[in-house]
């Protein structure tokens, strides 16, 4: 839980201060859910992991979901929101594997309202690990997740065949609430 919070804490900045999004160019098809769990925490209940970095004006708090690959037990997608005390911004991130298109960034659905998905999650460079897609915001998104039944982030791989990831909702309104 420490790796994982140095390293929402290494990207936090960037997270909070993303430049105008580039437009989506391909809309998702037919695509297939893949096998992928999301990470326990200590009391095996709660797929969201939230805390507070930092103090005062510095201090920002998160929420964050990881999704283990069932066959070797590692990371393969993060989800988290983050919320800057100072300016009161949010944020979402996604850190997705390597071998997606970058071009045509990532999405999240939720509850398959079309109207209700955040869009346009522009990827902005790739580590070791994997790609890291953000987003900011707006209060309207924030409402929509704290109610939010169904998640699933969508993006690409290099044929440009869809990906589905399905993201646990439970428990997320109930972190978020706490920002």
């Amino acid at each position: 839980m420490h790796v994982m919070l140095r390293t929402l804490a290494a990207v936090a900045p960037a997270l909070l201060i993303c430049a105008p999004l580039a437009a989506q160019t391909a809309a998702p098809a037919a695509p297939a859910t893949q096998p992928i769990t999301p990470k326990k925490v200590a009391d095996g209940a709660k797929p969201w992991t939230t805390g507070c970095k930092g103090t005062g004006e510095a201090e920002i708090c998160d929420t964050v979901q990881s999704l283990i690959d069932e066959a070797n037990g590692k990371e393969v997608i993060r989800v988290a929101i983050a919320k800057q005390k100072s300016s009161g911004k949010t944020g979402l991130l996604v850190k997705v594997p390597l071998g997606v298109r970058l071009d045509t960034g990532a999405l999240m659905q939720i509850d398959g309202d079309q109207a209700k998905g955040i869009d346009k999650i522009v990827f902005s460079r790739c580590l070791p690990e994997g790609c890291i897609g953000e987003k900011p915001l707006a209060p309207t998104d924030i409402d929509h997740l704290k109610k939010a039944q169904k998640l699933e982030l969508v993006f690409l791989d290099l044929e440009g065949k869809p990906i589905v990831i399905s993201v646990v909702a439970t428990g997320l309104g109930a972190a978020l609430a706490t920002f």
